[in-house]
């Protein structure tokens, strides 16, 4: 489809992308992950309707950070399993799914954070450790970087 730029007509480069069965979402890949998102939020939600309140929102305390911990845990282990069976770099419809795990846990999250009003909620206090954890990750991370080129 790249073509189109260099003045072939657009009509041609979607026969041509049909005949070759070849795609690319460009940057709208996260446009097309969203609707896939919240297509599938639009069919969870109806089977756990009757386990949350009519509200839309309603206040709860944020998790621990006990609870931050095991979820980014558990992302890990996710994408690795994901990795196994879909490497990094393999499109499936347009989208690398080696990189999922996160961004379903994310979209989850945000529900969660908007049911429960959690941002609403935040402190200083509540803030404080993880821009301590921040402050000592970022300067870590750039050295590990330069480590790892040189």
């Amino acid at each position: 489809m790249g073509q189109c730029r260099r003045g072939t007509r657009f009509l041609g480069n979607v026969r041509l992308a049909l005949q070759h069965k070849e795609f690319i979402n460009g940057p709208l890949w996260f446009v097309q992950a969203l609707l896939l998102f919240s297509l599938g939020y639009c069919a969870w939600r109806p089977c756990w309707a009757r386990r949350w309140p009519r509200t839309n929102a309603r206040r709860g305390l944020s998790p621990a950070y006990r609870w931050w911990l095991a979820s980014a845990l558990g992302v890990g282990a996710a994408a690795l399993a994901i990795r196994q069976v879909i490497p990094v770099g393999v499109n499936v419809f347009g989208l690398q799914l080696a990189y999922f795990a996160s961004y379903v846990f994310l979209f989850a999250v945000g529900i969660a954070a908007w049911r429960h009003d959690w941002l609403r909620q935040l402190s200083w206090k509540d803030a404080r450790p993880w821009i301590v954890a921040l402050a000592i990750a970022w300067p870590c991370g750039a050295v590990s970087i330069a480590v790892a080129t040189n």
